[in-house]
């Protein structure tokens, strides 16, 4: 694995405060980054530009595990290996770097830090957004991200979120740290009792109409696993008026643009009980109107 080169750090320093002795990735996925900014920049739909994007890494090997297996978290990036949340996180990256005329590697090395991190800022572990709750209200205060709420959404979970701390020795950086599953716990106890809506699965055999679903829209998966709130993340594509979803596989073991409609893909997981519904909106643009407005 190789360390970012000492030619990028004037780029990336000026796309975001990232430490580039802390990013981690290959040659491969620079060059491969690169070549999907160049064919992607001009799209001015955000709905297609997602989509284009995520499909350019289908193939890609399902990966779990990569955030975790470098000391000090650095950045790490990997257009090969992916799970669920790398795939998503990166795509929206991509996206945003796009979409803000910064079509260069390091604007997508700071946007995917921006993304990742509690505030945008990388510290340790703890500042990593590993609840999709997380990510979802940092990323909302920034006016990045949206959660869309339809018509459709008839559905109520409260969350209990606290299966990580619960379930520490499952997790290689919290087996044996006290101090660190502490400050994992603190971030979750906001997330107790707090209830949210979402679609139930049994709706999601509609019409694109009827859903208010919008292809590019980032599909998350309720979960009814105790002290989780979402076990996978996508993107939903509409194929021949059926809704689908553009993941990273853990069963089919790589990237994919399922074939199953999400109806039936979902009707056999008992756990997965519907989707919440998040939209990009604005962004990065929107985050520096919304610096000059409170200046």
């Amino acid at each position: 694995m190789k360390r970012i080169c000492t030619l990028l750090v004037a780029i990336i320093a000026a796309a975001a405060t990232v430490n580039a002795q802390d990013i981690v990735y290959e040659k491969s996925d620079s060059l491969f980054i690169a070549k999907v900014l160049e064919k992607h920049h001009t799209i001015p739909c955000m709905e297609k530009l997602l989509v284009s994007i995520a499909n350019e890494f289908c193939g890609a090997a399902y990966t779990g595990g990569t955030l975790d297996a470098h000391d000090g978290e650095p950045l790490f990036i990997s257009c090969s290996q992916l799970d669920c949340t790398t795939f998503a996180e990166l795509t929206l990256a991509i996206a945003a770097a796009c979409s803000d005329g910064e079509p260069s590697f390091g604007s997508v090395c700071g946007l995917l830090e921006r993304i990742r991190y509690r505030n945008g800022v990388r510290g340790g572990y703890d500042s990593r957004l590993h609840y999709i709750s997380w990510w979802i209200d940092d990323s909302a205060k920034k006016g990045w991200i949206e959660e869309v709420k339809t018509r459709q959404h008839t559905a109520v979970q409260e969350l209990h979120l606290d299966f990580m701390s619960r379930n520490a020795h499952k997790y290689p950086m919290l087996k044996g740290n006290e101090e660190l599953t502490g400050a994992i716990a603190g971030y979750e106890k906001p997330y107790i009792g707090k209830r949210i809506e979402y679609i139930p699965k049994e709706k999601l055999y509609m019409t694109q109409e009827a859903l208010e679903i919008r292809n590019g829209d980032m599909l998350a998966l309720v979960t009814s696993v105790n002290g989780l709130d979402v076990s996978h993340v996508g993107f939903a594509v509409w194929k021949n008026g059926k809704l689908h979803m553009l993941h990273a596989s853990s069963a089919a073991g790589k990237v994919i643009n399922d074939p199953v409609p999400l109806h039936e893909y979902m009707k056999k997981r008992k756990s997965q009980l519907g989707v919440r519904i998040f939209r990009m909106s604005g962004w990065p643009a929107r985050e520096k109107q919304n610096k000059k407005e409170n200046q």
